[in-house]
């Protein structure tokens, strides 16, 4: 009698935490080789290029010239480390800058998350926002281009 109890308690104890957490455990996520396919297109870094018009809407933002470059991934998306952190207001605190970035579906066009942590680290737990930036943030988001394709030779001045 006491052994199935002892059993269905620790199947459920093993399965709950994992379906009702929200975050992104250290071993759910390895390190980007390469450069990351984000719905088939080879995307190898961010950049936020504007600054928002309306500053005051958003408690989470990235500061204009904020590179976000690929540092980890899961089944499901990767991890774009803000190079200046993520600047979060609240009214406690003020305005602060906090380690994050964006977490970017892989299969999903349009549908990025603020997250905080270091997804450099990798025993950081990582916490996802829980609803998907608005196409208004999306839309001040550039994709860059890393500079290391193949160099072209200058040709040499004849004398």
């Amino acid at each position: 009698m006491r052994f199935p109890l002892c059993v269905a308690s620790l199947l459920f104890i093993g399965l709950v935490p994992g379906s009702l957490a929200q975050s992104v455990l250290p071993g759910d996520r390895w390190p980007v080789q390469g450069t990351p396919l984000i719905c088939g297109r080879a995307i190898s870094h961010f950049v936020v290029f504007e600054r928002p018009s309306d500053r005051g809407a958003e408690k989470t933002r990235a500061s204009p010239g904020n590179v976000f470059t690929p540092v980890s991934q899961d089944k499901n998306g990767v991890f774009y480390h803000a190079l200046n952190g993520l600047v979060t207001s609240d009214y406690d605190y003020g305005s602060r800058v906090v380690p994050g970035g964006l977490y970017v579906s892989k299969t999903k066009p349009n549908t990025v998350f603020y997250y905080f942590g270091d997804a450099r680290k990798p025993g950081w737990v990582l916490n996802p926002t829980l609803k998907p930036l608005p196409m208004r943030v999306l839309e001040r988001l550039r994709i860059g281009h890393s500079g290391d394709g193949p160099k072209k030779k200058t040709p040499k001045k004849s004398s």
